[in-house]
């Protein structure tokens, strides 16, 4: 499913939303709020909120809600998830990290176990 989001510039983008594999808001946090957006190999940025852009999403999709270390919400794609592992070097507050199926990852403040049963519940 196509979907337009709005950029920082003010313009306007058009991605398929079940290519994305996560987005969140922008770290460190800007003022006002910005969201970022992967999908991979390109990163949007986005001047509308998470929750705007979340529900516009295919409702079809596997959307899990995780933590990201900071605190803040981050949504993933549970169909491009290819591990969930424990967080050995990371950010103090990282209690595990989600690979993705395109590379990269997202550290997460959920234990293994918890963000493993939020992508296996995400449909």
């Amino acid at each position: 499913m196509l979907v337009k989001i709005k950029l920082l510039d003010g313009s306007d983008a058009v991605i398929q939303s079940e290519l994305v594999t996560r987005f969140r808001e922008s770290y460190p946090q800007t003022v006002p709020t910005s969201v970022v957006i992967d999908f991979p190999p390109r990163r949007y940025t986005s001047s509308e909120t998470l929750e705007t852009l979340f529900a516009r999403f295919d409702p079809h999709l596997d959307l899990a809600r995780l933590t990201t270390p900071a605190g803040t919400p981050v949504i993933v794609n549970a169909d491009l998830v290819s591990s969930v592992t424990p967080a050995t070097v990371h950010h103090p507050n990282a209690r595990a990290v989600v690979a993705f199926l395109e590379g990269g990852d997202q550290q997460v403040r959920e234990t293994v176990a918890e963000a493993a049963a939020a992508l296996g519940a995400a449909d």
